[in-house]
């Protein structure tokens, strides 16, 4: 009996001892997997913060090239094909009354500043993709943009009397502007109730529409917009551009400084603008934002160091 109790002894404290090691062993089976997920979440945030900013070397080393003169001239653009800086938002109110922010559409009517930079009258603040082709706005162009985040691609055809957007895919859909221009107007016409005219004289600039008119007109150093109850200021002295007195931009000769006004009036650096022969870096204080960089007749952007886009001009 005293063999069978020391047996079942022996017994109970294997199983006992089994137990605490399989249990020890998994505690330190999960504890491994548990550093090695910490491990790699830290690898890819270390990879993530990497690749949240520009090419900070890039950015010190670039050969810089002088920008061309910043100017004050009244412009429009119908093809939407932009590069966005700083796009307006509204606060939107949604059906459980809660608000959310929704981006400002694009207006046809604004300023154009050189180097590419276009401010629209609903204070949109952007990169005219033509414009960094050379292309003008009465010029013929086939323009195919890649889009690496929508997974998208789409064909920007201007014509003489014509102007389509082709959207690739399963069913190929075109989206159609008929186009009828003088010397000094142009009726563009997608429908019955998006059909306006712009016409223009050396420093003047008007939209006429069926629901929606504007003008563009002089006054001393500038230029204003008439509205019911103000008027909208735009001013130029010397290479400073004040953009109604919300942005001021800045050409210092290497550099292109974009401030915007804060709530306690001042003015401060959003901005910069910089270029050599082949990359234009568009970035904030923290040195992130845009790098554009030519190759051949292909236009690349890159937010930070991701591709998002891709710009192919075809002649």
């Amino acid at each position: 009996m005293l063999f069978v109790k020391e047996t079942k002894t022996i017994i109970c404290f294997f199983f006992k001892f089994y137990s605490i090691l399989n249990r020890n062993l998994k505690t330190m089976k999960t504890f491994t997997i548990s550093l090695q997920r910490v491990a790699f979440f830290a690898f890819i945030l270390a990879v993530m913060s990497g690749c949240a900013t520009l090419d900070k070397a890039a950015l010190r080393d670039l050969d810089r090239t002088p920008f061309e003169p910043i100017a004050l001239q009244p412009s429009f653009d119908i093809y939407e094909m932009r590069i966005d800086i700083e796009r307006e938002k509204n606060l939107e109110r949604t059906p459980d009354s809660s608000y959310s922010e929704e981006e400002e559409s694009y207006q046809t009517l604004g300023f154009y500043l050189g180097n590419g930079l276009f401010y629209d009258l609903n204070r949109n603040l952007s990169l005219l993709v033509p414009d960094l082709f050379g292309v003008g706005t009465s010029d013929n162009f086939i323009i195919r943009e890649f889009d690496r985040e929508a997974f998208t691609e789409r064909v920007y055809r201007r014509e003489p009397d014509l102007f389509n957007i082709e959207y690739d895919g399963l069913i190929r859909w075109v989206y159609r502007t008929k186009l009828e221009s003088t010397d000094t107007t142009l009726v563009v016409n997608r429908g019955l109730l998006r059909k306006y005219t712009l016409s223009w004289t050396d420093t003047t600039l008007r939209h006429r529409g069926l629901i929606f008119s504007t003008r563009i007109l002089p006054q001393p150093g500038g230029f204003y917009v008439p509205q019911l109850i103000f008027r909208r200021h735009f001013f130029q002295n010397g290479q400073v551009i004040d953009l109604e007195n919300s942005y001021r931009i800045v050409n210092d000769n290497n550099s292109i400084v974009i401030y915007k006004k804060t709530w306690h009036g001042g003015f401060k650096p959003k901005y910069t603008m910089i270029r050599s022969d082949y990359d234009v870096y568009i970035f904030n204080r923290r040195q992130r934002g845009y790098r554009l960089a030519y190759v051949g007749n292909e236009l690349i952007v890159f937010k930070n160091r991701r591709e998002i886009k891709r710009y192919v001009l075809q002649q």
